[in-house]
């Protein structure tokens, strides 16, 4: 809504910025620590989806990852204690820096580490020619939405959809609605896949010192309708702007 009522005027770039500490994360769950796994390709897809949803697919890609201190030892102290001590490697790199170039023509930095503190830090910012806009975590439902214009304090932007709580299954059910109404569903498998070839052209960019042209490609979805937000009886239902396109 933001973006489409030109408040941040042409939106130009955005950076995104994740850091976890997945030594902790892995060793409750190994498979992030091995090839496939990945602070990428486990907390990537909510951020590019994110920015897919706004400015289209990726066409371009040019990155840099590495991998701090493979060779690892477990010292975490679980039930019976049988992994204290282990040793094992880290096959995936922990740290990750991209430079995406949209369709559309907007340019994006990714910057990605697993390797940090414990406490997530996290932001998503798009710098347009006159604001800038200031997201919350893509991969939670509340938050708050943050505009900053030129010599003027940032302001909270109010929020004008529903589901503004944990809301996991909400594109199924928007597929549920467009399959009676025999229309495009948002959430796509053409978009989903241009997301899973950006995070392969990252890695690839990477290994082979190299810009990584995407071949996937997708109709940007169009933007669930406003105002649908559920607050007592006699206010709108906010699934209604899921049976609407």
């Amino acid at each position: 809504e933001i973006l489409a009522s030109g408040i941040i005027g042409k939106p130009l770039s955005f950076v995104i910025s994740l850091s976890r500490n997945y030594v902790i994360y892995s060793e409750v769950l190994p498979h992030l620590r091995k090839r496939g796994g990945s602070l990428l390709f486990d907390m990537g897809g909510y951020y590019l989806t994110a920015m897919g949803s706004m400015f289209g697919p990726v066409r371009e890609v040019a990155a840099f990852t590495s991998t701090n201190e493979k060779d690892r030892v477990n010292y975490r102290v679980d039930n019976d204690g049988k992994f204290f001590g282990q040793e094992y490697e880290i096959e995936v790199p922990n740290v990750y820096t991209a430079t995406l170039k949209y369709d559309s023509g907007v340019l994006g930095t990714l910057h990605m580490n697993s390797d940090s503190i414990y406490t997530e830090t996290r932001f998503l910012t798009v710098y347009g020619t006159d604001g800038i806009l200031y997201m919350d975590d893509p991969n939670c439902f509340g938050g708050t939405v943050r505009v900053k214009k030129v010599k003027a304090d940032e302001f909270v932007f109010p929020l004008t959809h529903g589901y503004n709580k944990q809301s996991r299954g909400l594109g199924a059910a928007e597929m549920a609605w467009a399959l009676q109404q025999d229309r495009p569903h948002r959430a796509s498998m053409e978009m989903a896949f241009n997301v899973f070839e950006t995070a392969h052209a990252i890695e690839t960019s990477a290994a082979e010192k190299r810009v990584v042209t995407l071949e996937s490609t997708f109709e940007k979805p169009a933007a669930l309708p406003t105002g649908y937000i559920s607050d007592g009886v006699l206010s709108p239902m906010a699934e209604s702007a899921l049976a609407r396109w």
